[in-house]
């Protein structure tokens, strides 16, 4: 049997659904570090809000196009950001 070569293996087929330890281990370190990022990321937006409240961020509205929320009086509900008025306290 010497000289029998097997197909490659595609990119789906080795890497997202492989069975091989070596390469759940890296698919594993890879969702681990883009997760902290994740984290990290929401981190530091939460912490620029509560340092500047009253902050306008215009990179944040270019990114996010649709979010506005309304911070008076501490307030940040889901009809501060789909309604046009602040959020009331009922």
């Amino acid at each position: 049997m010497a000289g029998v070569t097997h197909a490659e293996q595609g990119f789906w087929r080795r890497y997202v659904f492989s069975t091989d330890h070596k390469t759940i281990g890296k698919q594993y370190l890879l969702t681990a570090f883009v997760m902290a990022l994740f984290g990290i990321s929401w981190s530091i937006l939460m912490r620029m809000q509560i340092a500047w409240p009253d902050a306008s961020w215009p990179f944040l509205g270019q990114l996010l196009p649709g979010l506005r929320a309304s911070t008076r009086a501490g307030c940040c509900c889901p009809s501060a950001i789909s309604a046009s008025s602040p959020c009331t306290e009922r």
